[in-house]
Order: structure tokens, then C-alpha cells, then sequence
């Protein structure tokens, strides 16, 4: 269907790694099985206002974010549903959307919310970031509303997307209105909070800017394990940090701009644990290539990037986040 668009899409991050589901922009929710042999749909659901889709930490099961501001959980395979969490009371009476989620924990999530229709058009559209805690049992989630932490402004659509570094108790956001990423860390209180960080100026990842004047902003987001490079500190030698995962930021003019996640206040031994050299790929095998080549209606399309009229040469280290 030409007026469907792909709104949200996210492969299962547990034993069902061939499971990837979607979100359309006609409401429905579709999972699919890739194989070698292409993509088969599992099953679906029509018409159920999904927005985003976002797989539980062991990837059994679904939650979808709502056009209502909602979160539905659904089944693995069968999209059965196993809970509803109604929309937080905390828009003042507008209606709003979810448009961005992440599963922290059992009952714990990320939620980033729009309004359904931006009340200040030619501005850049507002968005509120809260941490939801939705214990079994409990009829509504207790939140923790952080409002806008994006200042945006661009007027691009709503696109977010989320980091999350689960050994380090870290959460990195970026919006596609917004120059800088946002970091969350969580206390180490007896009750531990989820806390927003402000870091120092040399120690932000921000989308660099276009021939010096033009504003770039978030296409993508993505974290890289096998960096095997101590990260440089300073100009001496002796004074570096060990090899860390790079932060991947993708510009909306097509610039890869790489950040170093470094922790000073952890030990080697506790960093190493997030990188490993990467490894050779295994010899490919005779298979039919994924394609749609001559279908060109198979799956929706997503939103075009814009090209970029030049990119800057490569730096010799990622800087430091």
C-alpha cells in the first residue's frame, strides 16, 4: 500500500533473534520470521493504534506504544494481550501519543511522548521523557516525568531513539529535532532514580554542524562493542582509559560522528566486559538474496535521509562522551 509508511521496527534481542517486529502507519502490528529464504509474517494485528514497538529485555514478550498514549503487552508470536497501561495523567487534558519507548526492566520503561497534533505548527514539536514503573498488579504506572529534555528545534517529524547500556546503568537518547544526546544514569541510592546527567561541554556527543552554520540532527543511533584502541585522554602517552564501546550518531547529513563511552569510575576489569575484538565473519554459503527489488511494494517505505553534500575526514580517536 503506497499511503502505509514503517513507523517503528526492532529485531527480538533474545533467543528468537529471527523475530523483528513492526509498527505501520495505519495501526497495525506485524511480527516477521526472516530467514534465508526472505521474510514470512507470523502474525499480525490490525487497526490497534500502534505506534512503536519495543521487545522485552529477553525479548519474550512485545509492548507497543500507542496512539492514545498507552502501552498494550502482547504474546511473543501469538499477540495475545497480557496487559494494558493506560496513558499517565500528566498532559493536562491534550492528547497525546507515545513515540518512543524502551523496556528497562519487568515493570520498568522509557517512554517518550508527543502530542497527537502539534499545537505550535512551524515550531519545533514538544515532547515530554518520563520513566514509567508499572509493578504487576498495580491499574496505573508511577512516573517520573522529566518533561522536554531535548530542546529541540528543528521541525522535522517526531523520531527518538534510545542506548541503552545495561551493564553500566545507562540510558543515551536523541531526537530527530534535537543536536545533542541526552544521558540518564541511575542513582546508586539504596532506592536507586533514574537521574538525568549533565555532563561537561567537552564530554557531550552532538551532531556537528554542516558548513559551519547549518544544524544537523539525529538519523541514527548505535553502540559498537569491539573496539580494541585505548581512548587517549590527554596528550601523554600513559594517560588513557581502556578500550570502551564507541557511540555511533548518524547526522541528518549523512555524517557518522563516533563518541568513546568512557567511565572513570569504574574498573578495568567492569569495562572490559562491554567490548571484545570483533571476529571474522563465517565463509558464505549459496542463499538467495533479501530483496525487493521486484517488488518494490513488499514492505513500507521509511522516511528518506537527506544526502549529504560533503563529509569531514575522519578523526584518528573517537572523543571521549
Amino acid at each position: 500500500n503506497d499511503a502505509t509508511d514503517l513507523l517503528s521496527l526492532q529485531w527480538n534481542p533474545g533467543e528468537a533473534k529471527e523475530l523483528i517486529a513492526l509498527s505501520l502507519s495505519s495501526g497495525t502490528l506485524v511480527v516477521l520470521e526472516v530467514g534465508r529464504d526472505g521474510a514470512r509474517e507470523v502474525c499480525s494485528r490490525h487497526s490497534v493504534n500502534a505506534n512503536v514497538v519495543c521487545w522485552s529485555p529477553k525479548g519474550k514478550l512485545l509492548s507497543v506504544g500507542l496512539r492514545d498514549g498507552g502501552v498494550t503487552q502482547y504474546s511473543q508470536r501469538g499477540l495475545e494481550v497480557k496487559r494494558l497501561l493506560p496513558c499517565p495523567n500528566i498532559f493536562d487534558g491534550v492528547a497525546h501519543q507515545v513515540s518512543d519507548l524502551l523496556w528497562i526492566s519487568s515493570y520498568q520503561f522509557a517512554a517518550i511522548y508527543t502530542p497527537q497534533s502539534n499545537p505550535t505548527p512551524g515550531l519545533p514539536p514538544p515532547s515530554v521523557f518520563a520513566f514509567l514503573a508499572a509493578p504487576k498488579g498495580a491499574p496505573t504506572p508511577n512516573v517520573v516525568n522529566f518533561d522536554d529534555v531535548f530542546y529541540n528545534t528543528a521541525d522535522n517529524p517526531n523520531h527518538f531513539f534510545f542506548i541503552h547500556i545495561r551493564e553500566w546503568n545507562i540510558i543515551v537518547a536523541a531526537s530527530a529535532n534535537g543536536m545533542e544526546t541526552v544521558v540518564f544514569g541511575l542513582s546508586p541510592e539504596k532506592v536507586p532514580r533514574w537521574e538525568k546527567w549533565n555532563l561537561m561541554e567537552t564530554g557531550r556527543a552532538e551532531f556537528p554542524m554542516e558548513n559551519l552554520s547549518d544544524e544537523s540532527y539525529a538519523a541514527g543511533l548505535a553502540l559498537d562493542h569491539s573496539s580494541i584502541i585505548p581512548v587517549p585522554l590527554t596528550d601523554k602517552a600513559a594517560d588513557s582509559h581502556p578500550p570502551s564501546p564507541i557511540l555511533l550518531l548518524y547526522s541528518t547529513y549523512g555524517v557518522l560522528c563516533p563518541f568513546s563511552v568512557v567511565s572513570k569510575s569504574r574498573p578495568p576489569e567492569a569495562i572490559a566486559l562491554l567490548v571484545s575484538p570483533p571476529k571474522p565473519l563465517p565463509a558464505p554459503e549459496s542463499r538467495r538474496a533479501i530483496t525487493t527489488a521486484n517488488n518494490p511494494k513488499a514492505l513500507p517505505r521509511s522516511l528518506p535521509v537527506p544526502s549529504a553534500p560533503h563529509a569531514p575526514p575522519p578523526a584518528p580517536h573517537a572523543p571521549p562522551l
